[in-house]
C-alpha cells in the first residue's frame, strides 16, 4: 500500500512588466540594494544571470556580516536566504524563458497544461 505524497508545489507569482532585471552588464551593488529593499529582481536574458547575481549576493554579504561563530553563520544564512528569495525567474508555457536554461520538467507535472500565461517563480528556495 501507498500513501500519497504530500507536495509543496511552489505557489507561482503574477507577472509584473514593472520589475527590475538583471543581466550581467547591471550593477550588482545597485540590484543588492534593490533586494535589501524587499524589490523583486526579474533574471530575464540569460539563467547564468541569475548565477552571477547569486556569486556577488555572497561576496556582498561575505564583506558585510561576520562568519565565524556558529550564531554569525545563521545570521548569514538567513539573510543570504531573505535576499535571494527576490530573485525570480520568468515562466512560460511550464518552461523558463531566459536563454540557456535547464529544462525543468516538474515544471509540466505541477502546473497543468492549462496555464500558458506568463507567471514568475522563485529562483532560489528553502
Amino acid at each position: 500500500m501507498t500513501t500519497p505524497l504530500n507536495i509543496d508545489i511552489p505557489t507561482s507569482i503574477a507577472f509584473d512588466e514593472k520589475l527590475k532585471t538583471f543581466n550581467q552588464n547591471t550593477d550588482i551593488r545597485s540590484t543588492i540594494k534593490s533586494l535589501e529593499e524587499g524589490k523583486m529582481i526579474l533574471i530575464k536574458e540569460f539563467y547564468s544571470d541569475g548565477l552571477v547575481l547569486l556569486a556577488g549576493l555572497h561576496k556582498h554579504l561575505k564583506r558585510k556580516v561576520n562568519n565565524t561563530t556558529f550564531k554569525e553563520q545563521q545570521n548569514y544564512r538567513g539573510k543570504y536566504r531573505k535576499l535571494s528569495k527576490g530573485i525570480v525567474l520568468e515562466i512560460l508555457s511550464q518552461e523558463i524563458t531566459a536563454k540557456k536554461a535547464p529544462a525543468i520538467g516538474w515544471l509540466k507535472e505541477f502546473y497543468p497544461k492549462t496555464i500558458t500565461s506568463c507567471f514568475l517563480l522563485l529562483k532560489y528556495r528553502d
